[in-house]
């Protein structure tokens, strides 16, 4: 269907797929969504979706709405490597699973205590709130 000539995906090529699903990494099976039920409304995947803040790009993640103060939940145990404001993610904190994947989570308004560079945490651990776009201070 998508008339490739050996496995190799490269970066920015569109590839079609008609039906089935991508299933999540192993190392989610035992997971937890990231907010307490009935704390956020539906979402759907923006995977790919069309940016325009910050140049032309697609978006890197999946939004999930949820009121300004919403508390937010390590979905995995891991280490935090990454943490501070970035211009288009806001207030933000990214998770490092001992799997060697990176959880980010985005447009904070503020961190749990105790949050910061190197910080271990566990599954269901307070992480921190949720805030508004990145797009400002």
């Amino acid at each position: 269907m998508n008339s490739l000539s050996s496995d190799t995906v490269f970066l920015g090529q569109e590839l079609k797929i008609t039906e089935g699903s991508i299933p999540a990494p192993a190392f989610l099976a035992d997971g937890m969504f990231p907010m307490a039920k009935g704390t956020y409304t539906s979402f759907q995947d923006t995977w790919g979706n069309s940016r325009q803040f910050g140049g032309n790009r697609v978006h890197e993640g999946t939004d999930i709405m949820a009121s300004k103060g919403t508390r937010l939940y390590a979905v995995t145990d891991g280490t935090v490597t990454n943490y501070g404001w970035n211009e288009l993610g806001g207030w933000r904190v990214t998770i490092r699973t001992q799997e060697g994947y990176y959880l980010y989570y985005a447009h904070l308004n503020k961190y749990a205590a105790g949050i910061g560079f190197g910080s271990k945490v566990k599954k269901g651990q307070l992480v921190g709130y949720v805030g508004n776009t990145g797009y400002g201070p």
